[in-house]
């Protein structure tokens, strides 16, 4: 599933989608809201699971770029990322195959939210 963390009128929520297409809803405060991504990631592929299966029971939106999207952490002290780990990406980069993974970080203090400029 893909999740955003997203606000509405002052209201902080999530979204999720399992396709792509459709988007579902929850919002601090509803029922079964599974928290925040910082949230429920920390708890693991149960939290996830579990995160994913209450979204599927939130409320569909019609049009998932009309919502404003936060950044998708905020606690995290840095994240390690793995560049060029697909095919499609090595060629599209026009860099060779490493011969091991390509590893860098990314902080929280860099972060942004979905269709935001970088600075």
């Amino acid at each position: 599933m893909r999740f955003r963390a997203i606000e509405t009128n002052g209201r902080e929520g999530v979204a999720g989608s399992r396709d792509g297409k459709s988007w579902r809803v929850l919002y601090q405060g509803d029922a079964g809201f599974p928290g925040l991504p910082d949230d429920f990631i920390q708890r693991g592929p149960a939290g996830i699971d579990a995160a994913a299966g209450a979204l599927d029971r939130g409320a569909l939106v019609a049009d998932i770029e009309q919502l404003s999207c936060l950044p998708p952490f905020r606690y995290a002290g840095k994240i390690i990322c793995v560049g060029l780990n697909f095919a499609a990406h090595v060629k599209e980069s026009g860099m060779k195959t490493p011969d091991y993974p390509t590893l860098f970080a990314r902080f929280n203090t860099g972060l942004v939210a979905h269709n935001q400029p970088l600075v």
